[in-house]
């Protein structure tokens, strides 16, 4: 029977304290044994997935690891950026459940079985291993790896030995520098592709607004014509109101379909830059024993042979025995290690094609759609537009000027003669003045 594992994050929720912060619901749906074969849902913060991200990394060095979404310090409880979050949290969980390695690591079943507490709050970095090699073989390894080389360079030199902290290249580590090279690139090309990405989102979403205050606009001033003309104007401002929300639409869709995926690929290639970095620790972690091997050969030719020094000889031939060992052993992990690198890096290229063509496809038809329906918008105010009788919008302009003007004459005549009327308004009587009529 074929094992699934269907991995999903829902029902965020932010939580209230000292150190506020948001929780999230990972759903596991699985026939898998090791699980349980069941269905069942457990709640994590964001930085119990930091801690299973890099205990992948250190328990499968070389795999390109699923990259996490970006830390943010301020509106980090915004809805925008917790959902973006959680999407991106369970793209992260959906990619380790396909991965032929990490998905059968003891780390991803304690995550996705084990109580909260249980878990608790993992630091960053180890303190310190066995033999002073660091338990997280993440930011801190390079830094041992450098301190390492220095000393055994240092001891390798005093005893008269030839340093060997950089073996020989040989033709494929020439070929991984060259891809390294490539990877750089491609994440500054990459990264250059999905700001402008956002770019367009945004206009996008400027584009919807102006449309909106356009069509506004046009409603307005049909509103003040009485006429086809009107009507045809109002028309055209509830097409370009109709048109504002279809641009809101592209731009969230923009947001989810392009910017999202790149911005997300940024941080693939990232994950594949980390596992050749990876190589290359391990590369020179082999340097370093080879010129522990050559510090412990000179010491051990500085003893034998002299008088009065045959009690040292033993010792310094098994702490050769054992640089040889440590060699061996650094040797058969570099290469497992590049073997691992090769593997991750054939199928990263096979699927950033994939990847590519199914992006830029997703753009290319969502921008066809947008642009039919903009198409269909406006052609359907052609008729309308065309079948308006400009003579007969004109004359009932002029009618209505007429209209006024009749009305404004009447005005300016009752200004004249305020009581045109002589029946109720008779002249004064001969003779008469004013204040006799007043009298009367």
């Amino acid at each position: 029977m074929e094992h699934y594992l269907n991995l999903t994050v829902s029902d965020p929720i932010k939580r209230e304290g000292v150190m506020s912060y948001t929780t999230y619901k990972v759903n596991t749906m699985t026939n898998r044994p090791d699980l349980g074969g069941s269905s069942f849902s457990v709640i994590r913060r964001f930085t119990h997935f930091k801690d299973l991200h890099r205990q992948l990394a250190d328990e499968f060095p070389g795999a390109v690891v699923p990259p996490l979404p970006e830390k943010r310090g301020l509106g980090r409880f915004e809805d925008e950026f917790v959902e973006a979050r959680r999407r991106n949290l369970e793209r992260f969980l959906e990619r380790v459940a396909l991965h032929p390695e990490l998905k059968a690591s003891a780390h991803l079943v304690r995550f996705l079985t084990a109580d909260e507490a249980e878990l608790g709050g993992e630091p960053e970095d180890g303190a310190g291993g066995e033999d002073g090699a660091p338990a997280a073989k993440g930011k801190g390894l390079m830094s041992w790896v450098k301190k390492t080389v220095n000393k055994a360079t240092a001891l390798s030199t005093q005893l008269g030995a030839t340093p060997h902290v950089n073996p020989t290249q040989t033709p494929e580590d020439l070929r991984f520098e060259e891809l390294s090279e490539y990877i750089k690139g491609l994440e500054i090309q990459l990264d250059n592709v999905a700001t402008h990405a956002r770019a367009l989102k945004e206009r996008n979403a400027e584009l919807g607004k102006g449309l909106f205050d356009f069509g506004l606009s046009f409603s307005l001033l049909g509103e003040a014509e009485k006429s086809e003309l009107g009507a045809a104007l109002t028309s055209m401002g509830r097409v370009a109101d109709e048109l504002g929300r279809t641009s809101t639409e592209l731009s969230q869709r923009e947001a989810l379909q392009f910017e999202d995926p790149l911005s997300d690929y940024v941080r693939i290639v990232g994950a594949v830059r980390a596992a050749l970095t990876k190589r290359s620790e391990y590369r020179a972690l082999v340097g370093i024993a080879q010129t522990e091997v050559a510090g412990k050969e000179a010491a051990l030719a500085r003893v034998r042979g002299v008088p009065g020094k045959e009690d040292r000889v033993g010792a310094a031939e098994s702490a050769v025995a054992l640089a040889h060992q440590a060699l061996d052993k650094a040797e058969r992990e570099f290469a497992e290690v590049t073997s691992r690198v090769i593997r991750e890096v054939e199928k990263f290229k096979h699927d950033k094609a994939d990847d590519m063509r199914r992006i830029s496809l997703d753009y290319v038809r969502l921008q066809i759609e947008f642009n039919q329906k903009v198409e269909r918008a406006w052609a359907k105010l052609i008729p309308e537009l065309e079948a308006l009788d400009i003579d007969t919008s004109s004359s009932i302009i002029a009618t209505t000027m007429d209209a006024e003007a009749s009305v404004t004459d009447d005005v300016a005549s009752m200004s004249l003669n305020p009581n045109p009327n002589p029946e109720l308004n008779p002249e004064p009587a001969a003779g008469r003045d004013d204040d006799e009529l007043v009298a009367v």
